[in-house]
């Protein structure tokens, strides 16, 4: 880990230093050159380290896709003179088919049934008015 910087800004990308935009969309090579996968998304911890990159394997045209979450440390992230960004990963499709899948916190929060409110009565029957009787409210001139 890094020790924490002092400094407020940045004015440029230095070398070695990969913009997580880089990484977004990315396929995922191996070390026999096939591709494995790609990058569906990066985890980060709230001190700003990246935890893992999410990874899509499997399926088809994105149909049937599983999503990954491999350790960052993992990877080898490799930018040539041109710019162009490379990601490597030490495994295969099959190991990472096999990996559980990874789920946000969103997702398990929309997978959860839910709760009945507790605070106000609501109902799903729209309100009806009664009439108005009587002369109250009434202004005459």
């Amino acid at each position: 880990m890094k020790p924490a910087s002092d400094e407020m800004f940045y004015g440029e990308q230095m070398t070695g230093e990969v913009l997580a935009s880089e990484l977004m969309g990315e396929s995922i090579y191996n070390s026999q050159d096939e591709g494995i996968g790609e990058v569906t998304d990066v985890i980060a911890t709230e001190d700003g380290q990246i935890k893992a990159l999410v990874v899509g394997v499997g399926g088809f045209l994105g149909i049937g896709t599983k999503d990954v979450a491999v350790n960052y440390d993992k990877f080898v992230v490799v930018s040539d003179n041109e710019n162009t960004t490379r990601v490597v990963l030490d495994t295969n499709r099959e190991s990472l088919e096999s990996a559980p899948e990874y789920v946000t916190l969103a997702e398990k929060a929309a997978e959860q049934p839910m709760q009945p409110s507790t605070g106000s009565a609501t109902t799903d029957t729209p309100a009806t008015t009664a009439p108005a009787t009587g002369t109250t409210g009434t202004v005459t001139q």
